[in-house]
């Protein structure tokens, strides 16, 4: 029987010779009993073999091919919006999605599956009114929360996106893309500190290393950190591909925390800038000293590129710049702001309160042993309530180097801090 959908004739052959052995029986056989491979049932199981093997052209030509014949197959709609998106066709995608959306008035998937899209389009609003229906729709929360929280992100809600993302995290804590995307919203926030520790918690997940090291990376370029930005990439890609990259990470800090998060999340600059970027790639891929921040002036330079160990990504870099906070009137014995004076810090851990900070403290201190027996601790008053542990002060980068070898010697992470604002001896 001549087939009835646009095949090249090698895979028909190849379909036919993959069915044969497993069935046990000739194509006579097959054509008289009706199991053909024209039947929109076997066409959209063969679609799907193809989807999963990355073969998404020929997939998405089987699934037309049934809804040339039945426009509301639902599995047909399904996997045609799919591979669409994989193509990179989400605007096409959600065609078939508004259709099962009608067709499936109880489902949460395709309302899901709708917002994924149009957040990826940068629609946000109509994101969250998707997302919504999905919900009342009994979509898994963990997905309606994190897709939520980018909308949010996109919409420079930033507060409200990191509370969505954290509510995806607790109904579902293995979710290693909403972790990076929480990092991400932290950086938005000017929080790199927090963003770096979370980082952490997931860099030995499976699969997590790679996307660990964009995500640090990004971090990075979100604090002015180009050079080490380009110096992070560079462990999970060419040398060549990383440098290319040196306009986008340096475009970053200029931007909006809307442009923020479409740039980070989505990997969309804005148009002018896109062209900006583009203008100075060629310059800045040869250049022998890019630009640096000026208060990098005074540190040593940064180590030769190296893949960091999957538990030491804090240790990938040095120092993130982050915003000082206010000076809250003290005994002058206490204070102790960095910015001034030029000294330099290392940071053990962040928690919420200061009852909490002395009791990690404690634990840090045991486990350190004399690792940090000539450091004076201090506690950092933070954005967003938290409360940093530092060691120091230090007034060379070398002084840093040595502590925070030592504490990792005792198997403790560290961060290297400079920019430090209100700080007290801790008692």
């Amino acid at each position: 029987m001549p087939l009835t959908f646009p095949v090249k004739p090698c895979l028909c052959a190849a379909l036919v010779l993959v069915a044969l052995p497993g069935a046990g029986i000739r194509p006579s056989a097959a054509a008289s009993s009706g199991t053909t491979l024209d039947q929109p049932r076997t066409q959209v199981a063969f679609a799907r073999r193809l989807e999963l093997r990355g073969e998404n052209r020929g997939a998405l030509e089987l699934y037309q091919a049934v809804l040339s014949r039945d426009a509301d197959n639902v599995d047909a709609l399904d996997g045609a919006a799919r591979t669409l998106s994989a193509l990179g066709l989400d605007l096409a995608a959600t065609a078939p999605l508004d259709k099962l959306e009608r067709l499936q008035p109880k489902a949460g998937g395709p309302p899901l599956q709708h917002a994924i899209l149009l957040n990826r389009l940068e629609q946000p609003d109509a994101a969250l009114q998707r997302l919504a229906t999905a919900e009342q729709r009994g979509a898994p929360r963990a997905l309606v929360e994190s897709e939520r929280g980018l909308a949010l992100d996109l919409l420079g809600r930033n507060e409200e996106a990191r509370l969505a993302y954290s509510r995806a995290l607790s109904a579902d804590p293995s979710q290693t893309g909403t972790t990076v995307r929480l990092s991400l919203s932290l950086a938005i926030l000017q929080d790199y500190g927090a963003a770096l520790t979370l980082l952490q918690t997931i860099a030995n997940d499976p699969g997590g290393i790679e996307p660990v090291r964009r995500a640090l990376a990004l971090v990075y370029a979100l604090s002015g950190e180009t050079e080490e930005a380009v110096r992070i990439a560079a462990t999970a890609l060419p040398e060549q591909t990383a440098e290319a990259l040196r306009p986008f990470y340096a475009q970053l800090p200029k931007l909006t925390p809307q442009q923020k998060a479409a740039a980070v999340h989505l990997n969309h600059l804005p148009n002018t800038l896109q062209v900006e970027a583009a203008a100075a790639q060629p310059a800045q891929t040869t250049q022998a000293q890019p630009q640096s921040p000026s208060y990098l002036d005074i540190k040593t330079p940064p180590p030769a590129a190296t893949a960091p160990a999957a538990g030491q990504l804090a240790a990938a870099g040095p120092e993130v710049p982050l915003q000082p906070i206010p000076q809250k009137p003290k005994p002058p014995e206490k204070p102790c702001t960095s910015q001034a004076s030029g000294l330099r810090f290392v940071q053990v851990g962040s928690v919420l309160s200061m009852d909490q900070a002395r009791v990690q403290w404690r634990a840090i201190a045991a486990k350190a042993g004399t690792a940090a027996k000539d450091s004076t601790v201090y506690i950092e008053s933070a954005a967003g309530g938290r409360y940093r542990i530092l060691l120091g002060a230090f007034e060379t980068a070398d002084q840093v180097s040595a502590c925070r070898a030592a504490l990792s010697a005792a198997g403790l992470d560290s961060l290297p801090r400079r920019d430090v604002g209100a700080a007290e001896r801790l008692k």
